[in-house]
């Protein structure tokens, strides 16, 4: 079994001031496909003000040995 070289738990974006705004975390191990079929982790992700950390579930990460993510503003 190949040994993990790196494990990031967080994403971290500019969020600058969007009060009233929340934000949606996605996530692939499949580049391939569209956004639209990416697993949505969580679509209510308060900003933090001029920068937003997300703390990602520990059980999303299991084995894989590679996750792709993207942030949308909804």
């Amino acid at each position: 079994r190949r040994q993990r070289q790196m494990c990031i738990r967080d994403r971290t974006w500019n969020s600058g001031s969007s009060p009233g705004k929340t934000y949606a975390v996605f996530s692939t191990d499949d580049l391939s496909i569209p956004l639209e079929d990416w697993l949505e982790i969580n679509d209510e992700v308060q900003p933090e003000g001029v920068s937003t950390t997300y703390i990602i579930p520990s059980d999303l990460l299991g084995d894989e040995d590679k996750l792709f993510f993207f942030v949308r503003k909804n």
